[in-house]
């Protein structure tokens, strides 16, 4: 029965990094498309949605 509580342990440790790792995402208002980083999310929307105007900066 160890094992068994030693895999829950690790089971339990990989969901909370995952669910962690899912709140930095961002995520592109216009289409949706979720980056790892501003800097990508910025890029992907001058580059694919140039029509839409600039978001307003959060202050």
């Amino acid at each position: 029965m160890w094992g068994f509580g030693v895999y829950l342990m690790h089971l339990a440790d990989y969901l909370s990094r995952r669910k962690y790792n899912k709140q930095k995402m961002k995520t592109c208002d216009v289409c949706s498309q979720k980056f790892d980083s501003l800097e990508e999310m910025e890029k992907h929307r001058r580059d694919s949605h140039p029509n839409v105007p600039p978001r307003e900066a959060s202050a």
